[in-house]
């Protein structure tokens, strides 16, 4: 453990030496071992619009990458995250992500149940500018174990915050709850 401490601690020393381009530069290199999803497409029918350009969207907000959506089929080479319904997933609002190599699904139950799976791939990946990847292959299936979830949220000069939000501002604030799992929202004076 020793020998272990002092070469990170030296590796370390190491790098402070680099000027920040280069940082930046290894900042935005996949780890060994990591899906590279940077230059993915999001395959989705008409009907997932919706949650196919909010994926879109927030990967371009985080990451500065363009994933174009498209609901037509693409080559087997190209990374992709395909989003549909399947209503054997189980449960009302629920959704399964698989992942083959650098293709990804997105099943859910129903069109909030991909919303929810989106939010899950969201906060799953791995991003800096210019870069978004997974550290693992992420297989996994789940239902929200309450119908009703949700947030109280009090417009007042009270809270000394949400009076204080632009429109763009509680748009994104719904939006990330709403990426979580939430699928209520009660305003109150």
């Amino acid at each position: 453990m020793l020998d272990l401490h002092f070469t990170l601690r030296a590796a370390a020393s190491k790098l402070r030496r680099l000027p920040l381009p280069a940082l930046l530069m290894l900042a935005t290199l996949p780890c060994f071992g990591q899906i590279d999803l940077s230059q993915s497409v999001i395959l989705a029918p008409a009907d997932l619009t919706k949650a196919a350009d909010t994926l879109s969207d927030e990967i371009r907000q985080h990451t500065f990458l363009s994933w174009p959506v498209s609901s037509a089929a693409i080559a087997t080479d190209i990374a992709s995250v395909r989003l549909r319904v399947d209503t054997a997933v189980p449960g009302p609002e629920g959704y399964r992500i698989r992942t083959a190599g650098r293709r990804i699904e997105i099943a859910g139950t129903d069109k909030r149940g991909v919303l929810f799976g989106v939010g899950r791939l969201l906060r799953s990946l791995d991003w800096a500018p210019g870069r978004a990847s997974l550290a693992e292959p992420l297989n996994v299936e789940a239902k929200p174990a309450t119908p009703l979830r949700g947030h109280q949220l009090g417009y007042r000069p009270k809270t000394n915050s949400y009076d204080g939000f632009t429109v763009e501002m509680w748009e994104q604030y719904i939006r990330d709850i709403a990426l979580w799992g939430n699928n209520a929202i009660e305003l109150i004076p």
